[in-house]
């Protein structure tokens, strides 16, 4: 059976980013006030269009898109090339259980 944990995180942005953005986006896993690496780690998006579809980029033990740094701290590059609001969801499952959501706002460049 999992163990809950906390999910916190840098790289939110409460800002509108412009299109043409490259941000990283970090997650803090902890449980007991100590970093803890869960089995799986999930961060899916989903852009801004007509027909929504989420992109899912992960981490199992050292394959996929999202990259561990150090214990309990995980990490995925995002390029920002749609305007409009993104959602974004991070999911770690297997030792650790625990999911949170957010949304990054991006705006057209003046400049375009």
């Amino acid at each position: 059976m999992p163990l809950p944990c906390s999910l916190s995180f840098s790289g939110v942005l409460t800002a509108p980013q412009v299109v043409g953005d490259l941000i990283q986006q970090s997650l803090f896993v902890s449980a007991g006030g100590s970093r803890v690496d869960p089995t799986d780690v999930s961060f899916s998006y989903i852009e801004p269009s007509e027909t929504p579809t989420p992109v899912e980029l992960t981490y199992d033990g050292g394959v996929g898109d999202v990259t561990r740094d150090a214990e309990g701290i995980y990490s995925v590059t995002l390029s920002l090339d749609t305007s409009g609001v993104w959602l974004v969801r991070w999911v770690v499952s297997g030792t650790y259980q625990g999911a949170a959501e957010y949304q990054i706002t991006v705006a057209d460049s003046a400049f375009d």
